[in-house]
């Protein structure tokens, strides 16, 4: 009953995609930008990133969003990039879009890259809008993607005249907190459960604040605290086969400081400074980003004048967002999410600008 069920499930599924590409919205409707494309460059320091600016119909000066990226290697002109794009350019928000530092134009090395160095481009992107005729002045918006939405709330403060942030499933807690629910998450689908679990994760997190405690006091590199750490990894690796926890590696000042800049990366003192609309949308069963976690702290800020933020928590999705609605509608994303960020963000365009006529 079970196979003939899931049988069924895959068939009604390839029909209903086929139904949406015989309609004309289906999956390749994602392969271009609706809009004009022009492919540009800007600088962040002596590194050139590669980008596509895209207008929308209709006369300018448009408003304009920045998409920021998600972890690993993105570019600018691949599907996730349009398929987010298309939802701002229906609403008549022209997009700029670029691949990662060290990634398919850009310059920079991808794996020397951090946190810092993706809140810089970020920065650069934002005042090249600043600076282009074609871009209303005061609408400018970000998208932050998962890992990027750590750190959306840090650009725009310190770019400057940033008019809101969209976020999708990203995290509103610190890289610890927000790590640890996902390896949890990771151990429980290999069937690590239990005693076993419990103890993976304190053992990594144990790990992960001693490259902060090693940062801020190079003299305990290699130490007793260091010695003793590997001991107890060798000895759960010995009692845990296929739990294997990376070991402390000797002491090299560069890798350290790199490591210690991740793991010591927390938003929530950016996002207590904001005074922007911000639009928080998370996955209900996100297995990377602790969504009831993440409300909690957003709903417990204290009201303060200029800080608006709204949070929508779609029932039912994972942490990519797939639904079938979404595949109805064109994309792999959800049809509902897509359709309520480029409406927000022309919403919060237009409440900004009441004298200008709708977008």
């Amino acid at each position: 009953m079970i196979k003939l069920l899931r049988k069924l499930l895959l068939v009604l599924g390839a029909l209903a995609a086929i139904a949406a590409v015989w309609a004309g919205h289906g999956f390749w409707v994602h392969i271009r930008y609706h809009g004009s494309v022009e492919e540009v460059t800007f600088q962040t320091g002596d590194v050139t990133l590669r980008g596509w600016f895209v207008i929308p119909d209709g006369p300018g000066p448009h408003p304009a969003v920045v998409l920021l990226h998600g972890a690993g290697r993105q570019t600018g002109d691949g599907m996730p990039a349009k398929i987010y794009g298309n939802a701002f350019l229906r609403s008549g928000i022209a997009v700029l879009t670029y691949d990662k530092r060290g990634v398919g134009g850009s310059g920079g090395t991808f794996r020397r890259n951090r946190y810092r160095d993706f809140i810089d481009d970020g920065i650069s992107a934002v005042r090249y809008l600043q600076s282009r005729s074609d871009v209303a002045a005061g609408s400018i918006g970000l998208f932050g993607s998962s890992e990027s939405g750590w750190f959306a709330s840090e650009i725009a403060l310190r770019a400057g005249d940033v008019a809101y942030i969209v976020n999708r499933v990203a995290p509103a807690l610190p890289w610890i907190e927000t790590n640890l629910w996902e390896n949890r998450h990771e151990l429980l689908k290999a069937g690590v459960e239990g005693e076993t679990l419990e103890e993976s994760l304190r053992l990594r997190e144990q790990a992960w604040r001693f490259y902060l405690e090693l940062d801020a006091d190079p003299a305990l590199a290699n130490g007793e605290t260091w010695r003793r750490i590997n001991a107890e990894l060798a000895a759960f690796d010995r009692e845990n086969r296929g739990n294997y926890i990376p070991k402390l590696t000797e002491y090299d000042p560069e890798y350290y400081k790199s490591l210690a800049a991740f793991i010591g990366y927390d938003p929530q003192p950016y996002i207590e400074q904001i005074r922007i609309p911000m639009l928080y949308v998370y996955a209900e069963a996100d297995e990377i980003v602790p969504t009831a976690d993440s409300v909690a702290y957003l709903q417990a800020l204290p009201t303060t004048e200029g800080r608006n933020i709204e949070i929508r928590v779609l029932p039912g999705l994972r942490h990519t967002m797939f639904s079938a609605g979404g595949v109805v509608s064109g994309s792999i994303t959800d049809a509902a999410f897509l359709d309520m960020i480029g409406r927000w963000a022309a919403a919060e365009v237009k409440a900004a600008r009441p004298q200008e006529e709708s977008l």
